[in-house]
C-alpha cells in the first residue's frame, strides 16, 4: 500500500507542537526547491520518506536548506495499491468496490 497527499493538503509548521502546545505527529524536512508562481508558492522538501511538495498561498518566506515540519489531517490522505498504482476506494462509491480506475492513478508527488 502507498500513501499519497496532495500539495495543498500539507501545512508547514516550525515545530512538533500544535497551537495548544501538544506534540503532533509530523514529518521533518528541508526545503530543496522554492518556486513562487504568483498567487501561490510550490516548495519541495526532502524528508525521511522522500521528496514531498507543498503548495502555500502567497509568497513563502523561507530559504533552500531551511528545516521545517509538514503536517496534514489523516482524512486528507489517499491510499494506493503499491503494485498497480490504483487508488484504493475509501468506500463503495455507487456500488463499486475495490480500486478505482485509471483516473485514480497517482501522478508524481501529487496524489
Amino acid at each position: 500500500m502507498a500513501y499519497g497527499l496532495r500539495p495543498e493538503d500539507l501545512s508547514l509548521v516550525e515545530s512538533g507542537l500544535n497551537e495548544a502546545g501538544v506534540a503532533e505527529a509530523l514529518i521533518p524536512g528541508r526545503f530543496t526547491i522554492i518556486e513562487p508562481t504568483g498567487q501561490e508558492t510550490y516548495a519541495t522538501l526532502q524528508t525521511p520518506v522522500g521528496a514531498l511538495t507543498v503548495r502555500v498561498p502567497g509568497a513563502l518566506r523561507a530559504s533552500v536548506g531551511q528545516a521545517v515540519c509538514l503536517r496534514w489531517l489523516p482524512e486528507q490522505a489517499h491510499l494506493f495499491d503499491a503494485q498497480s498504482g490504483l487508488r484504493l476506494a475509501e468506500g463503495p462509491p455507487f456500488g463499486v468496490t475495490g480500486v478505482l480506475g485509471q483516473e485514480g492513478r497517482p501522478n508524481g508527488s501529487v496524489a
